[in-house]
């Protein structure tokens, strides 16, 4: 501006300069300042330096502050991760996500379950191809299509044989992840279930040795609880020759396989159980669903819950020879 002013200066005439210079003051920086109004600069100026120093405390306090938070939500994060883990560890279970590029991401107790060495690079046909079952390939293979292709929530329990060529049971779920309607990605969960599928199994051939065992000696096995719910086991199935898928309860055997005169009979029979609080036998002549007569020997005894009887279990024997 100034030197606007002197160039404006220098386009007039001698004459016409003497005069202004004259009459006006010539505009220069020492007459500016000279002129200037620092009360009103000061006023303005001061106000603004105190909020700027306030907002700069505030945002240094804050930063404090955050960095606290900060460092406190990093350790709970850090504590739940580990508590995770050794959850996971513990329960045998590990996770896996498989992007659509086929980057295929593993977590520790993954590596546990298939005794591979933690870092070991990885992929989806690897898992597929070397450590499951030959017959179990295209069981897999439809696992995954079925979460990838047709973004439904599947599951399947399959042995697998780890890097230490053990043979392991593990059940394996796994959802789509979906962006913008579209999956992405897909990941999942994997549970060793050896153990408990080992005792599933010696379970299954216990059952299967013990009605093994009732059909050769003619001995079947039922329950009751207090609102009549009736069971029996294969061995009465075979005894009373009713053909496995037919369901059974109290009123269908006692007027099926037994003689209406022995109804009053096995009426008090129940009641001395529930009300006596004892074991109680009977024997009664059955027509078996092939109309065949047997002659059996029925026992029972109470089960109590808080010193009350829940129900009845008992055994049907056949005494015929």
């Amino acid at each position: 501006l100034v030197q606007l002013f002197n160039k404006s200066i220098q386009s007039i005439s001698t004459e016409e300069h003497n005069q202004i210079q004259s009459t006006w003051l010539i505009v220069s920086t020492p007459t500016m300042i000279k002129h200037f109004d620092w009360i009103l600069f000061l006023r303005i100026v001061i106000p603004l330096l105190i909020v700027f120093i306030s907002i700069s405390i505030l945002i240094i306090i804050h930063n404090k502050r955050l960095k606290v938070v900060v460092k406190s939500r990093t350790r709970e994060l850090e504590e739940y991760t580990r508590l995770l883990k050794n959850t996971n560890d513990l329960a045998k279970v590990g996770a896996f996500t498989l992007k659509k590029n086929m980057d295929f991401i593993w977590y520790d107790a993954s590596y546990d379950i298939f005794e591979i060495p933690h870092g070991t690079p990885l992929d989806f046909e690897t898992i597929r191809d070397v450590y499951h079952l030959p017959e179990d390939k295209e069981l897999i293979q439809e696992f995954m299509e079925n979460v990838f292709y047709k973004g439904n929530n599947s599951d399947v329990t399959c042995q697998i044989i780890t890097h230490k060529k053990n043979i392991k049971w593990v059940h394996i779920v796994s959802v789509p992840l979906i962006k913008n309607d579209k999956i992405v990605a897909i990941t999942g969960a994997i549970h060793d279930i050896t153990e408990y599928k080992n005792v599933e199994l010696e379970l299954r051939d216990s059952s299967h040795f013990l009605n093994e065992v009732n059909r050769v000696t003619k001995i079947g096995g039922w329950e009751i609880n207090k609102d009549l719910d009736f069971k029996w086991n294969q061995g009465l199935y075979d005894l009373y020759e009713v053909p496995n898928q037919d369901p059974v309860d109290l009123k269908y055997v006692i007027n099926t396989f037994h003689h209406p005169e022995d109804k009053e009979t096995i009426k008090t029979f129940m009641n001395n159980i529930f009300d006596g609080y004892c074991d109680e036998e009977m024997y009664l002549e059955v027509i078996t669903y092939k109309k065949n007569k047997i002659w059996v020997r029925i026992v029972g005894s109470p089960i109590f819950e808080d010193g009350r009887v829940v129900r009845i279990i008992g055994a049907v024997h056949d005494i015929s020879e």
